[in-house]
C-alpha cells in the first residue's frame, strides 16, 4: 500500500498544526458526496467559509478504487469527530455508503490503515462516527456502518456476505466500474450504447468528460423516471447498469394516455401547461413507463412549492388586511406559512386567531369601549366613567397595556379591594350579565357576516385567478 502526500495532491498548507502522541480511537467516516469527489474539493469546502476548519478534517481519506490520500497525517489533532479530535486517527471513505455499497478495494485500503494504526498506537479500537456524535449524523453511511458491526472483516474473509439489500453490491463478477480515464473495449461498449440511445459521445475507447457527461445526462434521465436512484456523477457502475437494464425491460412508447396524465398533473400542481419540449424531455426519460413516478416528480418539484408558497402567501396577506387592517410582515407570512404547511392550523384556523387577536379587538374602537366596559363592571361592579375609557383606550391601543394587563390592574387596585371588603353585592342591575351576553351575540353576528363576505370574495379572486392563467396559456399557444 502506498499513501499520496499533501505534495502530490497539491493541497493547501494548514492554517496550524497540533500534534498528538496518543490515539485511543481510530474513526471511520463517509464523505458523504459523489465518488468523483477529489481531497482538494473536500479541504476547500473544510477550510472555506462554511467551516473556516484549519485543514481538512481527516487523517487520511480512500477512494472507490483503494488509493489512499494523506489529509492531516498521522500524529496530527483532527477535526472530524468533536470531542475526540485530540486523541484520535481517522479514515474518510470518498463516497456514499448510504446509497452504495463500499468497495472491496476500499474496504482492504482502509484495514490497512488500521494496521497502521495499531503497529503506531498500540490498539485497533474502531469506531463509527454517529456513535461519538450528538449531532444525529448518519455518517459514515449504512454500509460502512453494517460493515463494522460484522466485524471489518476482510474483503476476502471466509463468511464475509454483503448485504443483499444493498443495490449497488456487484451481482456480475466480470462487470467493471467505468470512469473518466478508463479505457478499453468495456467503455467502447458503453459508449456504443449512450451513442444509440442519443447521446453526443464518440465510440473510440477513451473515458473522457464527454462521455462521462453523456453518463451523467442519462442517468438523470433514468432518476427523473423513477429507475434509477443512485448519485448523478457521470461514473458507470453496477446501479447505472442495472437501471438500464429495467428501463430496456419496460415499455417506453408515448401514448395519449400518458400525455394526458402528464399535461393534467403540469396543470394540477404547477397551474400551466407543459410546453412541447418538456413533454418530449419526458419522453426521453422513460417516464412513461412509470407514469406515477413522474407525476410525483412534479407535485413535489421547486416549480409547484414555489407556487403553492406564493398562493399561501397571498392567502395569509388576504387574511391581515381582512381582519387586522394591514399587510403581513415578511416575519407573519413566513410563521403562518410554517404553521399551515405543516397542518398545525387551517385557515380557517388562522383567521379565528387573528380575529380573536387583540390587534383586532383594538382596531374597533366600539369593540374596545365595551370590552373596557365589561371588565370594569365585572372587577369593580361599576360603569366605567368617560374618563376611565379615554384613559384606557389610549392605554391598550397604544399597546402600552396588554388586556391582561389591564385586567390584573383592575383586580389590584384600590377600588376593587375595597368593593370586595365592603360591597360584595351583584352588579347594577343597568347593565345586567343578560345585557352583556346580548352585546357579545350581536358583535358575533357582525363577525360571521364580515367572514362569509371574506370568503366570497375569496372565490372571487381564485376564479379571476383561473380565468388569468387560461388566458395566458391561449396566449403562449398562439405565440408559439
Amino acid at each position: 500500500m502506498q499513501i499520496q502526500s499533501r505534495e502530490s495532491q497539491n493541497l493547501r498548507l494548514p492554517k496550524y498544526v497540533n500534534r498528538i502522541t496518543r490515539s485511543d480511537y481510530y474513526f471511520i467516516h463517509h464523505s458523504a458526496g459523489p465518488i468523483t469527489q477529489t481531497v482538494q474539493q473536500i479541504q476547500n469546502f473544510h477550510m472555506g467559509y462554511e467551516r473556516d476548519w484549519s485543514d481538512i478534517a481527516y487523517s487520511h481519506l480512500v477512494n472507490w478504487k483503494g488509493q489512499i490520500f494523506e489529509g492531516r497525517g498521522w500524529g496530527v489533532v483532527g477535526g472530524s469527530t468533536k470531542g475526540y479530535n485530540s486523541r484520535s486517527h481517522s479514515v474518510c471513505y470518498i463516497g456514499n455508503t448510504e446509497i452504495a455499497d463500499i468497495t472491496d478495494e476500499a474496504k482492504a485500503s482502509i484495514l490497512w490503515l488500521v494496521d497502521q494504526h495499531e503497529a503506531i498506537y498500540g490498539n485497533r479500537n474502531v469506531q463509527p462516527h454517529r456513535l461519538y456524535s450528538n449531532t444525529g449524523t448518519l455518517c459514515p453511511g449504512k454500509g460502512m456502518f453494517a460493515w463494522w458491526k460484522a466485524g471489518l472483516h476482510s474483503p476476502d474473509s471466509v463468511g464475509y456476505v454483503p448485504r443483499e439489500s444493498w443495490p449497488l453490491v456487484n451481482t456480475d463478477p466480470t462487470f467493471t466500474i467505468l470512469g473518466q480515464g478508463d479505457d478499453g473495449i468495456e467503455v467502447v461498449k458503453l459508449q456504443q450504447m449512450l451513442k444509440n440511445l442519443g447521446y453526443d459521445t464518440a465510440v473510440d475507447g477513451d473515458f473522457g468528460p464527454k462521455t462521462s457527461q453523456a453518463v451523467s445526462a442519462y442517468q438523470g434521465e433514468l432518476y427523473r423516471a423513477g429507475i434509477y436512484n443512485g448519485v448523478v456523477d457521470g461514473i458507470w457502475g453496477p446501479k447505472s447498469a442495472n437501471s438500464h437494464n429495467e428501463a430496456q425491460k419496460l415499455s417506453v412508447e408515448f401514448n395519449e394516455d400518458g400525455g394526458a396524465k402528464i399535461e393534467a398533473a403540469y396543470k394540477e400542481y404547477l397551474g400551466r401547461s407543459a410546453t412541447s419540449s418538456e413533454l418530449s424531455s419526458w419522453v426521453e426519460s422513460l417516464v412513461v413507463a412509470k407514469i406515477d413516478s413522474v407525476i410525483s416528480f412534479i407535485k413535489n418539484s421547486d416549480e409547484a412549492k414555489a407556487k403553492d408558497t406564493k398562493l399561501a402567501s397571498f392567502k395569509i396577506q388576504n387574511i391581515y388586511t381582512d381582519q387586522l387592517g394591514r399587510a403581513a410582515t415578511q416575519k407573519d407570512v413566513a410563521y403562518w406559512l410554517n404553521k399551515v404547511q405543516s397542518s398545525e392550523y387551517t385557515w380557517g384556523g388562522v383567521r379565528s386567531f387573528l380575529a380573536t387577536s387583540d390587534e383586532a379587538v383594538n382596531r374597533n374602537d366600539k369593540v374596545v369601549e365595551f370590552k373596557i366596559a365589561s371588565i370594569f363592571l365585572d372587577i369593580l361592579k361599576r360603569k366605567a366613567s368617560s374618563d376611565d375609557i379615554v384613559y384606557w383606550m389610549t392605554k391598550i391601543k397604544s399597546g402600552e397595556y396588554t388586556w391582561e394587563d389591564f385586567t390584573r390592574f383592575l383586580k389590584n387596585s384600590d377600588e376593587a379591594k375595597f368593593f370586595a371588603d365592603t360591597n360584595p353585592g351583584p352588579p347594577p342591575a343597568s347593565q345586567t350579565p343578560d345585557d352583556i351576553l346580548t352585546r357579545l351575540a350581536e358583535i358575533q353576528a357582525l363577525i360571521e357576516k364580515y367572514d362569509a363576505a371574506i370568503d366570497s370574495a375569496e372565490q372571487h379572486l381564485v376564479e379571476l385567478d383561473q380565468a388569468f392563467r387560461e388566458l395566458e396559456a391561449q396566449v403562449g399557444a398562439r405565440n408559439g
